[in-house]
């Protein structure tokens, strides 16, 4: 699998309005509502209970900070599909200065009850968002628990707010994870948050 390259999240960019095709919504609907009711999603104003400061610190050493912008915990991805989001991000980084970090939790790192507030956790431990800026976006996802959480900045929020994160969550990712297939989920939510936050 080739790299993102800037021109094709240039064409994408171009083209993303036809990403959410009335259609395609239709079609999907009825498939949605019934997986919807066993998937859970977040937004940051989604109540959650977030680990006390002491499990909070504990947490966070548990959980490695990547090279990169892609932390597979879970094995969801090749590395090839690994590589392709890193370069995705890359791109979108220099282009804008956002910053998005994705990372895969199973039950060896969090549970439901904690799911939301640890990837909040983990985006700030990581430094997601250039600071002043308050600009990150983490993206986290857990097959096992089903859960998927977008977490924005401060400085996101303005740009991407909790409904569109839910319909991008709802209507782009889910779909293809019912399908099985999480790379194209991540992906295509990915270009969406993109064409969002430019």
């Amino acid at each position: 699998m080739e790299q993102a390259t800037e021109a094709e999240i240039e064409l994408f960019f171009l083209f993303s309005a036809k990403l959410q095709s009335k259609t395609k919504l239709y079609k999907t609907k009825l498939t949605l509502l019934l997986w919807l009711i066993s998937f859970s999603a977040c937004t940051n104003n989604q109540e959650d209970r977030i680990r006390d400061t002491k499990d909070a610190k504990t947490f966070k050493r548990t959980i490695p900070v990547p090279d990169k912008y892609v932390l597979d915990l879970e094995g969801v991805f090749t590395k090839n599909e690994i590589n392709y989001l890193d370069s995705m991000i890359f791109v979108y980084e220099k282009k804008t200065t956002n910053e998005v970090g994705i990372i895969t939790l199973d039950g060896r790192y969090t549970d439901t009850t904690h799911f939301n507030g640890d990837i909040l956790n983990i985006a700030n431990s990581w430094g997601v968002g250039k600071p002043g800026k308050n600009n990150g976006i983490m993206i986290g996802i857990s097959i096992l628990l089903k859960r998927i959480c977008i977490q924005n900045g401060y400085g996101i929020e303005k740009l991407l707010s909790d409904a569109a994160t839910k319909i991008i969550i709802d209507s782009i990712m889910i779909p293809e994870f019912k399908n099985g297939d999480y790379f194209t989920g991540t992906k295509n939510g990915l270009f969406a948050i993109m064409s969002k936050v430019k």
